[in-house]
Order: structure tokens, then C-alpha cells, then sequence
């Protein structure tokens, strides 16, 4: 396979994982999710009316040996906060439409790590 190919190759496979949509204003969405659908990334990004952007992210990752972290962020001019939580057990099912998701405070994820 020539360079050429692997990075056109590369360009095709970005394009098939990643969706940006513009939103009103100055605001866009992006979502990327992961080729194998283990994960994805979602990002807004607003903008206030005294010019101040504000993003708001979540990421959500699959291991195979049935875990999933979930991480919820957001930043600003008032700074930065997280969230995690960890899932463990099969894929968690719908109900009414809507996830349930079990929290947990980020010193137990990081205790709980090492």
C-alpha cells in the first residue's frame, strides 16, 4: 500500500466517524464516534450574550470485559468541571427512551484506580 492510500484512506475513515452540525448562531455540535461503536464524543459549544463560549462534552467508552466510563464535562469562564461514573454489567437498556446511569464521585473513581 502506497502513503498515498493509507492517508486517503485515513481522510474516508474520519469522515464516516464524525458528524459537526452548526447550530443557531455561533454554536455547532460535533459528535465522533468510535468505527467499531465502542465509544463516542459529543461536544456543544454556546456562546452567552457577553461573548462568552461555554462547552459542554460528553465521552462514553466500552471495554469488552463489560465496563463502560462515562464522562461528562464542561467548560467556561467560571472553569472547568468533570464528572465520571463506571458501569459495570451488560449494556444498560432503555426505559421510556431514556438511559439509567449510576453515579459515583470522582474521589472513588480515583481511590478505586490506585
Amino acid at each position: 500500500m502506497s502513503p498515498g492510500t493509507i492517508s486517503v484512506w485515513i481522510l474516508v475513515l474520519w469522515i464516516s466517524c464524525c458528524e459537526l452540525e452548526p447550530a443557531c448562531g455561533r454554536e455547532y455540535q460535533l459528535r465522533i464516534t468510535h468505527p467499531d461503536g465502542t465509544g463516542f464524543r459529543s461536544e456543544s459549544v454556546l456562546e452567552d450574550a457577553e461573548g462568552h463560549q461555554q462547552i459542554e462534552g460528553e465521552i462514553r467508552q466500552s471495554y469488552k470485559e463489560g465496563g463502560t466510563l462515562i464522562l461528562y464535562y464542561k467548560a467556561g469562564p467560571d472553569g472547568y468541571r468533570s464528572r465520571y461514573t463506571y458501569e459495570t454489567g451488560p449494556p444498560p437498556k432503555l426505559t421510556n427512551g431514556t438511559l439509567s446511569i449510576k453515579r459515583i464521585g470522582a474521589n472513588a473513581l480515583k481511590s478505586s484506580v490506585g
